[in-house]
């Protein structure tokens, strides 16, 4: 078998509706070393890794001949396969990225907004790079020091502005666990739970459409999710959002709760605590959650 031909019948394997040089340069790389495609043998490779100089002119010749469509820099779609929408070409480019805030509002049906943007959360760079180097050395076993040492595509966090006609917004957080998201595999895509889209609502409510229309999708369907909810906020949520959270359940919603309850132990006096975040101080309050009700 030609290399190019087990190139060709190892990307159509991937589970992936986009592929990026660092997948392109894992797969070679993976044929370099074992010089064979399913038990049939590939011709003329004689060392045990290719170069920079193998794998780019590899990636050139199945752009030419139509395999591979480039779709940005570094990142293309496969001849066969459906165009990839925006979401599934993001997931792919960072692995480790979801869909969140108002967008996955949207997802999820909580929402009739149109988010203009894609909102994707992704971790902060350290821990993307603690991260890709764990999934590098998952990827290339015993490999990996010498995928390195030929210093072959790296995986690195480089998500572009922009994919096709979608603008991107990407939130760095700290707060990022294989818990926060869900894999939608037939649209290869990850996208924040219930529990976790509910608490992105409180933290930034700015970037799901503002406070009020974030206490209106609690009040049409929190109570629905209401388990998911509570633990997501109780486990992962800080004092703030607890707090916050409370006075809309409590409060606007009548929701009786003991974990809910509970968080009444969090409050503090101050004009720090404020039911938005964004707008100023207001001398109305929660005299139960110690809030100012800054509603404007």
């Amino acid at each position: 078998m030609k290399l190019n031909t087990a190139i060709i019948k190892s990307l159509g394997d991937l589970e992936t509706s986009a592929v990026t040089n660092y997948l392109i340069g894992v797969v070679i790389f993976r044929l370099y070393q074992s010089k064979e495609y399913k038990g049939e043998a590939i011709s003329k490779i004689t060392n045990n890794a290719p170069t920079l100089k193998v794998v780019t002119s590899k990636i050139n010749e199945l752009i030419e001949d139509g395999i591979l469509n480039k779709l940005e820099s570094g990142i293309y779609s496969l001849i066969g396969r459906s165009h990839p929408d925006s979401t599934a070409v993001a997931c792919a480019v960072d692995p480790f990225c979801y869909v969140s805030h108002l967008s996955a509002m949207e997802f999820h049906g909580l929402t009739e907004r149109i988010p203009s943007k894609l909102h994707l959360s992704s971790p902060t760079q350290k821990l993307w790079n603690d991260y890709a180097i764990s999934k590098m050395q998952k990827d290339l076993g015993e490999g990996y020091a010498t995928y390195l040492e030929e210093k072959l595509p790296n995986l690195t966090k480089r998500m572009p502005h922009k994919i096709g006609k979608s603008e991107i917004h990407l939130i760095n957080t700290k707060q990022t666990h294989s818990g926060a998201f869900k894999n939608i595999q037939d649209r290869s895509i990850r996208v924040s739970t219930i529990g976790r889209t509910f608490l992105e609502m409180i933290k930034k409510p700015e970037l799901c459409g503002g406070i009020k229309h974030v206490i209106s999708v609690y009040e049409e369907h929190a109570k629905t999710y209401l388990r998911l909810i509570v633990s997501e906020i109780d486990r992962h949520g800080a004092a703030i959002d607890k707090i916050r959270t409370g006075y809309i359940l409590d409060e606007l919603m009548q929701v009786e709760n003991a974990t809910v309850e509970s968080w009444t132990t969090l409050r503090r006096r101050g004009g720090s605590m404020k039911l938005d975040m964004n707008a100023e101080y207001h001398h109305e309050f929660s005299e139960k959650w110690w809030i100012s009700l800054n509603l404007f």
